[in-house]
C-alpha cells in the first residue's frame, strides 16, 4: 500500500483474518503518513457504521453514491480489472464499506461517539491504536484508552511495562497516565516500567522527546531524549533523570548485554526477561562483576553461563 489503499488487504484485517505479515505491512503503510492513517479511520468507521445500517433512515443510492464517489475516488483508485475467485470475500467487504458510507453521508447527525478499550494482558501481545501508534505490552499490563482518540487529546492510562511506538503528531499530545505522573510526547518511541505492586518506575527512551510532568509538583518536569532514562520512587516521589537502560527492552527482543555489570543487575535482568524468581545464598557474590551479551538464548542457558563463570551451582523450586 503506498498512496493507494489496498483493498483486499483491508477486508482482512478488518475481517480478523490477516496474517502476521499482513498486519506488519498495514502497520508500515499507517506510519508513511498522517493521511494514511486518517483514510483508514474512515474506513474502519465505515465498517463499523456498516454492521448496523437498519437503524437509519432511507436513502437516495444514487444520490449518495455521486456524494462517495465524489469525496473518497481522489484518494483511492479502485482498478476496473475483475476479481479473481480469492477476491469475491474483499468484494463484499468493499461493498459493505462503500454501503456504510452512504449511510454516512445522509445520516441526520454524524456523531462517531468514542467507547473505551481496554487490554489486560496475561502474555505479551502487539497493539495497534486508532492513531497508527503501535503498543507492545508485557505480560501482565493494563492499558485502557478511548477509541478512537478525541481530537483534544491521545490520553492512555496504564500500568505494567510496554514499549510505546507513538505516532507524531505535533498538534495532538499523546499522554500516559501512571498515577503520580504523566508522560507527553508527539511522535516518538520508548519503554515503560511501571507496575503498581512496584515501587520504583522506569521510563527508557529509544528515540524522540519525552516530557515527565509530576502531578503533585507543578513545577517538576523532567525532559529525555533517545539514550536517556528516568527512575521514579514511587514512596518518596523522587524522580531523577538517568542513563537509559541497555537492556530495557530485552522483554521484547531477547537481546540482553551486560558491560562489567555487578551480579545483582544480571539476575535482576533475568528474573524481568524470563518472569523467574532468583534467590541467592551468599550476597556477597552479588558484586561479581560480567561482560557478555547473549541473543535470542534460553534463560537456563544464561543461567548455566553465570554458574560456570563464578563457579556456582543452582537448584530448581516449584520447577524453577
Amino acid at each position: 500500500m503506498s498512496e493507494m489503499i489496498n483493498y483486499e488487504l483491508a477486508a482482512r484485517i478488518l475481517s480478523g483474518e490477516a496474517t502476521a505479515d499482513e498486519r506488519s505491512q498495514h502497520i508500515h503503510w499507517l506510519n508513511e503518513s498522517a493521511a494514511n492513517v486518517l483514510l483508514w479511520e474512515e474506513l474502519r468507521m465505515a465498517w463499523q457504521l456498516g454492521t448496523d445500517t437498519t437503524r437509519y433512515q432511507e436513502v437516495n443510492v444514487e444520490q449518495g453514491w455521486q456524494k462517495v464517489h465524489a469525496s473518497i475516488e481522489p484518494k483511492m483508485n479502485v482498478p476496473s480489472k475483475s476479481f479473481r475467485p480469492l477476491q469475491y470475500a474483499a468484494a463484499s467487504v468493499i461493498l459493505l464499506m462503500l454501503v456504510a458510507a452512504l449511510v454516512w453521508f445522509f445520516m441526520p447527525e454524524r456523531v462517531f461517539t468514542p467507547e473505551s478499550f481496554a487490554v489486560n494482558s496475561d502474555v505479551q501481545q502487539e497493539v495497534v491504536l486508532s492513531d497508527g501508534t503501535v503498543v507492545y505490552l508485557n505480560h501482565s499490563t493494563n492499558l485502557m484508552c478511548l477509541q478512537p482518540f478525541t481530537n483534544d487529546e491521545r490520553l492512555v492510562q496504564f500500568s505494567g511495562e510496554a514499549f510505546f511506538d507513538v505516532k507524531g503528531a505535533d498538534n495532538w499530545p499523546f499522554v500516559i497516565d501512571m498515577g503520580d505522573l504523566t508522560v507527553h510526547v508527539r511522535g516518538t518511541s520508548f519503554n515503560i516500567r511501571s507496575y503498581n505492586e512496584a515501587g520504583v518506575a522506569y521510563i527508557d527512551v529509544s528515540s524522540g522527546l519525552v516530557e515527565i510532568r509530576h502531578k503533585n509538583k507543578d513545577q517538576e518536569v523532567l525532559w529525555l531524549e533517545a539514550g536517556m532514562g528516568a527512575v521514579y520512587h514511587k514512596s518518596t516521589g523522587l524522580l531523577t533523570g538517568v542513563k537509559a537502560n541497555p537492556n530495557a527492552l530485552a522483554w521484547k527482543t531477547r537481546d540482553i548485554r551486560f558491560y562489567n555489570a555487578p551480579l545483582s543487575e544480571v539476575l535482576e535482568t533475568l528474573e524481568r526477561v524470563y518472569d523467574v524468581e532468583l534467590s541467592v545464598n551468599d550476597s556477597t557474590i552479588l558484586n561479581e562483576r560480567l561482560g557478555a551479551h547473549f541473543s535470542q538464548n534460553t534463560f537456563t542457558y544464561i543461567l548455566n553461563v553465570v554458574c560456570m563463570t563464578f563457579d556456582l551451582t543452582y537448584t530448581e523450586e516449584n520447577g524453577m
